[in-house]
C-alpha cells in the first residue's frame, strides 16, 4: 500500500501543476490576445496547433517511459515544461513576435501533452472501478486551476503583467520535479513498464469493448471543458466588460465548487452511478454557459460560468473512469478515451475561435452549452454492463505502470 501511495505522489504532483498552468491561462488569455494585438480566431489556431503538437508530445512520452519508467519521465518532462514556460514568458509583447510565442507555446503544449497522458493513464487504470477515488484524485487539478487563476487575477489588477502568474507555474513546475525525482532507487529493481501502443490500436480496442460512443462523448466533453477555460472568462471580461477580480473570481469559484465536488461526491456517486453523474454533469454545465451567455448583467453571468466549470469538472474523469472499468484491457481503453479527448482538445478552439470571430463570442459560448446539452442527453441511452474482469487487469497493468 505504501508503494502504491508513493507512485501516485508524482502524479498528483503534475495535476497540481497543469492545474496552476490553465487556470492561469484561462484569466490570462485575454491579455495575451491584447498583448500581441491577435484575433479569437487566432487565439484559437494557435491553441489547437499547440494540442496537436501535445497529441505528438503524448506518443513520445509513452516510448520514453518504456525506457526510463512514469517516474523519470514525469521529472525530466515537467522540467522541460517548466523551462519552455520561462521561454514563452520572456517573448516580447509586440504584434510581430506572434508566431515566436506561438512557437514556444505550441512546444509547450507538446510537452505538457505528453506528461498530461502519462499522468491520467496511470490514475485511470490504477482507480478503475472507484470513481469516487479517482473524482477525489482529479480535485488536485482543480485546487490548481484555482491558486493559478487568483494568482493570474490579482497580478492583473494590481497592474503587474500576465508574465507573473505563468512564472509562477514555471516555479510550481520546477517545484514539482524536485517532488517526483528518484532518489536511491536502481532503475534495475523496478517492473518493466508495457510498450506504448499506436493511438489506432487503442482506438480499435474500444470498438472491440463497444466504447466508441464513450469516447465521442469524452471529445466532446473536452471541447466543451476547454472552451469554458479559454472562452469563459474571456467573454466575461470582453463582452461584459467585467473586471479582471470578478472574471478570475468567478472561474476560481467553480474550480473551488469542482474540488469540493470532486472531493466530496464520492458517496453520491456510488449512489447514481457514473452514467448519471455524467448527465448531471453535462447538463449542469450546458445550463451555466446559457445562463453566461444570456445574462444581461455580469453577476449572473459569473455565476454560469461558476456552475459551468464545476459541472464539466465531474463529467469528463466520470467518463473516464468508466471507459477504464468497462474496458477488457483498461490500459488500452483509457489510453483510447485519451485520444479521442485530444481530437476534441484539437478542433475546439478551431471551432468556437472561428464561431467567435464570424458571429461573436455570445454564440461561442451558446455552442458550447448545446455541445454539453447534448453530452448529457446522449448518455441516458442505454449501453453495455461493464465487463466482469475488467478490474484485475487494471489493477496489474496500473501496478506496472507506477513502479516505472
Amino acid at each position: 500500500m505504501a508503494r502504491r501511495r508513493d507512485g501516485l505522489t508524482p502524479i498528483a504532483a503534475a495535476f497540481v501543476a497543469f492545474g496552476l498552468f490553465w487556470g492561469s491561462w484561462a484569466v490570462a488569455v485575454t491579455d495575451i490576445k491584447a498583448a500581441f494585438r491577435s484575433s479569437d480566431a487566432a487565439i484559437g489556431s494557435i491553441l489547437s496547433v499547440g494540442v496537436l503538437a501535445g497529441a505528438g508530445g503524448n506518443a513520445i512520452a509513452g516510448w520514453l517511459a518504456h525506457r526510463w519508467g512514469v517516474r523519470r519521465t514525469l521529472t525530466r518532462g515537467t522540467a522541460l515544461w517548466a523551462l519552455l514556460l520561462a521561454i514563452a514568458v520572456a517573448v516580447p509583447e509586440r504584434h510581430d513576435m506572434l508566431i515566436p510565442f506561438a512557437a514556444v507555446f505550441a512546444a509547450v503544449i507538446a510537452c505538457g501533452g505528453g506528461i498530461d497522458a502519462l499522468m491520467n493513464v496511470a490514475a485511470a487504470t490504477d482507480l478503475a472501478g472507484r470513481p469516487g477515488k479517482l473524482l477525489r484524485f482529479h480535485a488536485l487539478f482543480n485546487a490548481g486551476a484555482l491558486v493559478g487563476a487568483l494568482a493570474a487575477g490579482l497580478a492583473v489588477d494590481l497592474g503587474a503583467s500576465w508574465r507573473w502568474s505563468w512564472a509562477l507555474v514555471a516555479f510550481a513546475g520546477a517545484g514539482v520535479v524536485w517532488a517526483v525525482a528518484p532518489r536511491g532507487v536502481p532503475a534495475e529493481g523496478h517492473a518493466p513498464v508495457p510498450e506504448p501502443v499506436a493511438p489506432w490500436v487503442a482506438i480499435a480496442q474500444l470498438r472491440r469493448d463497444g466504447l466508441v460512443l464513450l469516447g465521442i462523448l469524452l471529445a466532446c466533453t473536452s471541447l466543451v471543458e476547454g472552451g469554458v477555460d479559454t472562452w469563459g472568462v474571456l467573454y466575461l471580461r470582453t463582452a461584459l466588460a467585467t473586471g479582471v477580480l470578478l472574471g478570475a473570481g468567478a472561474y476560481a469559484l467553480g474550480q473551488g465548487m469542482a474540488a469540493l465536488t470532486r472531493g466530496a461526491g464520492g458517496p453520491a456517486i456510488g449512489r447514481i452511478g457514473t452514467k448519471w453523474g455524467v448527465v448531471a454533469g453535462a447538463l449542469l454545465c450546458a445550463a451555466g454557459l446559457a445562463l453566461e451567455a444570456t445574462a444581461p448583467w455580469s453577476g449572473p453571468a459569473a455565476a454560469g460560468l461558476a456552475l459551468a466549470a464545476m459541472g464539466i469538472a465531474v463529467t469528463w474523469p466520470l467518463l473516464i473512469s468508466e471507459g477504464a472499468e468497462r474496458s477488457g484491457k483498461p490500459v488500452l481503453g483509457v489510453t483510447g478515451m485519451t485520444s479521442f479527448g485530444y481530437l476534441g482538445i484539437v478542433a475546439g478552439p478551431v471551432v468556437i475561435g472561428w464561431i467567435a470571430s464570424s458571429a461573436g463570442l455570445r454564440s461561442g459560448i451558446l455552442a458550447l452549452a448545446s455541445l454539453a446539452a447534448a453530452v448529457g442527453l446522449a448518455r441516458t441511452f442505454r449501453s453495455r454492463k461493464p465487463r466482469p474482469t475488467a478490474m484485475r487487469p487494471a489493477g496489474r497493468q496500473a501496478t506496472d505502470l507506477l513502479q516505472g
